[in-house]
């Protein structure tokens, strides 16, 4: 047999006597395949587990990873014992161990997070087995070789460089950020660079339990702080994972610690006090570090601000088998807890003893950290949490002023129903390209937030600006883990300092507009008013006096022909139909209700609201109106008319237009989008009164907006007359 077999060989390989390689040989491909696989799903495996590691409790990740691992290799097992023994008795040529490998590597890389969009991931999985399966076979074959050298040789190269082409298109930028609008000449004023620090030295200190197991920041501290009961408040914590996490942390929601990082003004004070709460993040254990630039800043022009600690209520690897409940809560009361104890230690804070003025107080968060900072203004003076109603928080607050940066909304829903603000001022940043909050929720807690008298309202919506870079911790990539982060397309965002820098400026005008009685509004009021020093991106924004006058808004009811004002009614000319109905968001209808109207063709369409009776229109004042359009690429022009009891009729150009949505595509390839690109945020523009000439403002009797557009849908909101402005 071996001399027939050694006459029958060729090109170095050894025939059987029917001239047939051997069974080994001719399964040698499906060896390399199946290897080669095998590498690549655990290399990818080991990438993703590398995002989500803890170092600081390897023990409980190990096992943690160390199961998720099992399952695979479990299943991997019993289908190659499947095929070795039963399968294979009717079907010689069913390559077990590929079939296995390939069984195994796809419930592993299939139970992966997959990132901001599965369509992508699932793409991806298919394209990796397919890869490496080539050139694994083709490898092996070509090591032990192969009559078909030539092929073997083709397959390889062209799957190495796909493999390559893949590698590449991932990695390198592709994307470039929304190019500004022309929004034609504007004689706004410029305001000073808010962005720079201010003239205050700033100094640093940390407070906290003092024995904190994982941090030496919160051991050596300026002063020790108590610890707060959420128990029940917090759920889950001593169950499933919850040894874990009391282990890793070194205590429970029985005694969940009061610890922050301190920038504080030189000086004798009493200063204001800027409380800030981070995000949940699963990749970055610690995450309070990352608004020290806010921190500095606000310091810098005179504020106490203070980052506190919420890690131990984030997402993280523990929580793979359900994490802990009332996180989103919890969250809220604690931030009010820091509170608490600065107002009953009052010269026990060392540095800071004498310096905190809590008559003064601003809340800012980021991302649920954002939401979070709503939620705890709302219950600031409920007396009990409406879920919780054992639990008081009658705390009574003197909370001027909320700002969230990229927040979510709905999280929180005590009896089914959202957070509303009143009597409080409220900003909200957000940007286009966010994919991990990539439904802009904040412009629904903006629409269910009220200012009082002398409070105010404003948003800005930033081009290509994402969610993590508000954090100087979380990197630029917003959502996934391994391969999935590296969907998002980094070309199409601004530079991080450039997000920042947008950040600084907007939370400083508006922090020294609410709380140090430094008038800064004027950035609030029209982005353009800082186009000398802000990044150059597309920007909208929104702003809202408290104690306007409102003439329409989409909020009041559903009936179309009404209008906000008692009596008056709304009318519209010019387009085709037209409704009342909430903003489509890319996750859904949003929280915001506004007049639609669509055009026929190329044509000028009209909404108006005639009065009942003649109204007086103070000259001093300023008339504002909120629009958009629902598609497109260029700003369509706006005009306020106004029309008094004689029918003199005075037209005013609207600075901001209507703008088209800002496409937020944020992902390498458009099939990678989970949802939609883009969503209608509205531009409040505002006018004199003063330049209305011609008319009679003590006898207004029709306010009209009129826009001249192409086929497009008009978006019209809060139509509103400040009387106070100058």
């Amino acid at each position: 047999m071996d001399h027939e077999a050694a006459e029958n060989s060729s090109d170095g390989q050894r025939l059987g006597a029917s001239g047939r390689r051997p069974r080994r040989a001719r399964r040698g491909p499906w060896v390399g395949a199946a290897i080669a696989m095998a590498i690549a799903a655990a290399a990818l495996w080991c990438w993703s587990m590398t995002d989500q590691w803890m170092e600081s409790a390897p023990g409980a990740s190990l096992r943690i990873t160390a199961v998720n691992l099992a399952i695979p290799v479990t299943i991997g097992v019993i289908v190659w014992a499947a095929c070795r023994f039963l399968v294979r008795r009717r079907w010689p040529r069913v390559p077990s161990l590929y079939i296995a490998v390939l069984a195994a590597s796809l419930v592993l890389l299939l139970t992966l997070p997959a990132g901001v969009s599965r369509t992508a991931w699932l793409v991806a999985v298919v394209v990796i087995v397919c890869v490496a399966s080539l050139v694994g076979g083709a490898t092996w074959a070509l090591v032990c070789g192969t009559r078909s050298r030539g092929r073997t040789v083709t397959a390889l190269v062209v799957a190495s460089l796909v493999a390559i082409a893949v590698v590449v298109w991932l990695t390198v930028p592709t994307g470039t950020p929304p190019a500004p609008l022309d929004a034609g000449s504007s004689d706004i004023p410029p305001v000073p660079d808010l962005s720079t620090p201010g003239q205050a030295d700033v100094q640093t200190l940390t407070y906290g339990s003092g024995d904190d197991k994982l941090r030496e920041e919160y051991r050596d501290v300026a002063f020790t702080t108590p610890t707060v009961d959420l128990s029940d408040v917090v759920t889950r914590w001593s169950d499933g994972a919850g040894a874990d996490r009391t282990a890793l942390w070194g205590f429970d929601a029985t005694a969940l610690p009061l610890n922050a990082r301190v920038w504080y003004p030189s000086g004798e004070g009493p200063f204001p006090v800027v409380l800030m709460v981070h995000g949940n993040t699963g990749s970055v254990e610690f995450s309070e570090g990352g608004l020290a630039y806010l921190g500095e800043q606000l310091a810098s022009r005179g504020t106490i601000a203070i980052s506190i600690d919420e890690g131990f209520l984030a997402t993280t690897l523990l929580d793979s088998g359900g994490g802990i409940g009332g996180a989103e809560v919890a969250r809220a009361v604690l931030a009010l807890e820091h509170l608490v104890m600065l107002r009953d230690q009052p010269t026990d804070l060392g540095p800071l003893s004498g310096k905190v003025d809590l008559s003064r107080v601003a809340l800012l968060g980021h991302s649920r950290g954002g939401e979070a900072v709503a939620v705890a203004s709302a219950i600031n003076d409920l007396g009990a949490l409406p879920d919780h109603p054992s639990h008081a928080v009658d705390y009574g607050f003197a909370i001027e002023a909320v700002v969230a940066l990229a927040p979510s909304d709905g999280q929180y829903q005590p009896d089914g129903e959202k957070v509303y603000l009143s009597d409080v001022s409220y900003l909200v940043i957000q940007g286009s390209h966010d994919a991990d909050v990539a439904s802009f929720g904040g412009s629904s807690q903006y629409a269910r937030t009220t200012p009082g008298g002398g409070q105010l309202k404003a948003l800005l919506y930033v081009g290509g600006a994402n969610h993590t870079q508000f954090n100087t911790l979380w990197g630029r990539r917003d959502i996934g883990y391994g391969l999935p982060k590296m969907f998002i397309d980094t070309g199409a965002l601004i530079e991080p300092e450039e997000q920042r820098t947008v950040a600084l400026g907007y939370v400083t005008a508006f922090v020294e507009t609410t709380l140090l009685d430094n008038d800064q509004s004027a950035l609030l009021e029209d982005y353009r008013a800082g186009s000398q020093w802000l990044p150059e991106t597309r920007y909208i924004s929104q702003y809202a006096a408290g104690g306007s006058i409102e003439l329409l808004t989409g909020q009041e009811d559903d009936v179309e022909e009404t209008a906000t004002l008692d009596g008056a009614s709304v009318v519209t000319s010019g387009g085709g139909s037209w409704d009342e109905g909430p903003v489509e968001l890319r996750w859904g209808a949003g929280d915001n209700r506004v007049v639609s109207v669509t055009c026929k063709g190329s044509d000028t369409v009209e909404v108006a609201v005639e009065l009942p009776a003649p109204l007086t229109l103070p000259a001093a004042g300023t008339v504002s109106v909120d629009a958009a359009v629902d598609s497109g690429e260029e700003l369509v022009p706006v005009q306020l008319v106004v029309t008094d009891a004689a029918g003199n009729e005075a037209t005013a150009d609207l600075p901001g237009g209507a703008p088209p949505p800002i496409a937020g595509d944020t992902l390498k390839a458009g099939w990678m989008q989970p949802g939609a690109l883009v969503e209608p945020v509205l531009q409040t523009s505002t006018a004199p009164l003063a330049s209305l000439a011609g008319i009679d403002l003590a006898q207004v009797t029709r306010i009209a907006v009129r826009a001249a557009c192409s086929g497009q849908t008009v978006l019209i909101d809060n139509l509103t007359v400040d009387p106070s402005a100058s």
